[in-house]
């Protein structure tokens, strides 16, 4: 995570919520959202394999009304880092709007897209936002990608996007997210020189069972990896640890083949769960969370009825943190999103899981 924050850009904003958010909690014993994801939409224009979400009965965007609202409240609060995913975020036609809202309020946005809606004028209107950046997701090449995300053309699609954001928002940061499946352990390597070539950062995200939705029939897949692509795992993230572009952290790229045996018992995994302190979640439904996956997508706080700060510091938000502190949801999906911040954050756990890990492995 430290490598998809540019600190030289944003070093004293950043770095000054992150004091400010270890002292409010370890000295007057407050949480606030130093970290947030917004899942802006559950639309999307790709059917992948391994997501439920382009699926769900019920299609909802969230509204700009209690978007505003939320990122006015988040701003206030200390949050340094704020991601939009969906669905497809690229599907909202006023999305720029949401962007340019939140880069004010902000220091670090990040969203996540497929790449399939960037072409040279939506590069240039994000360049207009000053959003910091876009994270695009490829997880194989051209076939394997397009069998993945179930629509032909979706990787060059992909690949276009990304040579319109090069040259119309040359200032916006780009990541490559992957992933990782029995579908394209085979191809990972590969996929990492193009990326490298591109001059871009690579995150790599195991494959884990997506929540099923009320009135969804979903079909088996089998994500199981057998004992010769574990293997074969091991000596591809031996190779990405050495690659500079690789935005994963060591401890996390280790933990992948480990998730695939469910062997990630230990360490980080065996402690209580930390990013409920410092990490929130909106459904595009408005319903606030500490954390999704660990309330199973269900009972978050509606944004209708209260604004975000009276949720996040009322006694029912702060008796599901503590119910969540015991949480192994991590340690069962291995999601990005959640375990890559406790890796780098708070600074106990920087220096544990990100130094020291950095220094001796």
């Amino acid at each position: 995570m430290p490598k998809i924050i540019n600190l030289k850009k944003e070093f004293f904003p950043i770095v000054g919520r992150v004091l400010r958010w270890h002292f409010r909690h370890y000295v007057l014993r407050k949480d606030s959202p130093l970290m947030a994801t917004l899942l802006l939409t559950n639309r999307c224009n790709l059917k992948c394999r391994m997501c439920n979400l382009w699926k769900a009965p019920k299609k909802n965007t969230l509204a700009f009304k209690v978007f505003k609202q939320a990122i006015d409240d988040l701003g206030l609060l200390g949050c340094a880092y704020i991601s939009f995913g969906g669905g497809e975020p690229m599907v909202i036609n006023d999305i720029f709007l949401y962007l340019s809202y939140a880069a004010a309020k902000i220091p670090f946005v990040n969203m996540i897209t497929n790449g399939q809606l960037l072409d040279a004028w939506t590069a240039k209107e994000l360049a207009k936002t000053k959003m910091d950046m876009v994270s695009i997701s490829i997880d194989g090449l051209r076939k394997t990608h397009d069998e993945i995300r179930g629509i032909p053309g979706s990787f060059e699609k992909a690949m276009e996007g990304i040579e319109n954001l090069k040259r119309y928002a040359p200032q916006i940061g780009i990541t490559v997210n992957t992933v990782i499946s029995p579908w394209n352990v085979d191809e990972l390597l590969d996929l990492s020189d193009l990326v490298e070539g591109l001059g871009l950062l690579h995150k790599f995200q195991p494959i884990f069972h997506h929540h099923i939705f009320e009135g969804q029939t979903i079909k088996d897949v089998d994500w199981k990896m057998n004992w010769q692509q574990i293997e074969r795992l091991r000596e591809i993230v031996r190779v990405l640890r050495r690659k500079k572009n690789v935005a994963n952290s060591a401890y996390f790229l280790l933990s992948i083949p480990t998730y695939f045996t469910s062997e990630n018992t230990g360490g980080l995994f065996k402690e209580r769960c930390k990013s409920v302190h410092f990490y929130c979640e909106v459904k595009e439904d408005a319903r606030l969370f500490p954390c999704i996956e660990g309330m199973g997508w269900k009972d978050g706080f509606s944004l209708f009825d209260h604004s975000f700060k009276e949720i996040y510091y009322s006694p029912e938000y702060r008796k599901i943190v503590k119910r969540l502190l015991d949480c192994k949801r991590c340690q069962e999906i291995l999601p990005i999103c959640h375990v890559e911040p406790r890796i780098a954050f708070p600074v106990t756990s920087f220096i544990k899981y990100t130094l020291v890990q950095s220094l001796f492995h």
